[in-house]
């Protein structure tokens, strides 16, 4: 718990940062620009969804490797059970898979800023997270686990020089890693690694 009171303490510094690299970033502002409305859609195509008779799979890949990881499992999901909504942090695969029928909405993923963490996730409402790869966030993770969301981390990777199995650092990655519910892993090494933590 120390360390999301310190990670929430400095969020606002992050913010700040995050604001002034959209301005040296083009990536960055394409996000930020767009942020909002992807949400705003996702959210409007959610309200003629009955939860009662089908479930809500948010689905998140970082950039486009990841989501080429994705889409073997996208495929062979029932669409008359689940509705299948996929956000993704790059503008480049943003914008080149807005309209694969893969998924029934897309949608950019927050920055980690622990008050759009929330409102994204409890606007959503998804019955599972599921993350692929790379792309962990402390406030994601924290405020679907809060909400009763299960967080599914897939293809998880973790090599022997990561930062998250450092000495220093490992109480933070206790704390990351504890939200999750479900953790798949490539090989044993890796299944190892995850376990020492």
């Amino acid at each position: 718990m120390l360390f999301y009171f310190i990670y929430f303490l400095f969020a606002p510094v992050f913010s700040l940062i995050i604001y002034i690299s959209k301005f040296l970033n083009k990536k960055i502002q394409h996000h930020l620009t767009h942020e909002n409305q992807t949400l705003k859609n996702v959210l409007k195509k959610l309200s003629y969804i009955d939860r009662n008779q089908t479930k809500i799979l948010l689905f998140h890949a970082a950039s486009a490797g990841e989501f080429e990881q994705l889409k073997p499992i996208l495929k062979k999901i029932d669409r008359n059970k689940y509705f299948l909504i996929q956000s993704f942090t790059s503008p480049t695969i943003f914008t080149k898979e807005f309209n694969n029928n893969l998924f029934d909405v897309c949608c950019y993923q927050p920055y980690d800023l622990f008050w759009k963490s929330y409102y994204y996730f409890s606007k959503i409402k998804p019955h599972a997270y599921i993350v692929t790869r790379h792309d962990i966030w402390p406030s994601h993770l924290y405020f679907a686990r809060k909400l009763g969301i299960k967080i599914f981390y897939i293809n998880a990777n973790l090599h022997l020089n990561s930062i998250w199995i450092k000495k220093y650092i490992s109480w933070v990655s206790k704390s990351i890693f504890k939200n999750l519910h479900f953790c798949l892993v490539p090989s044993e090494n890796i299944k190892n690694i995850f376990l020492n933590i």
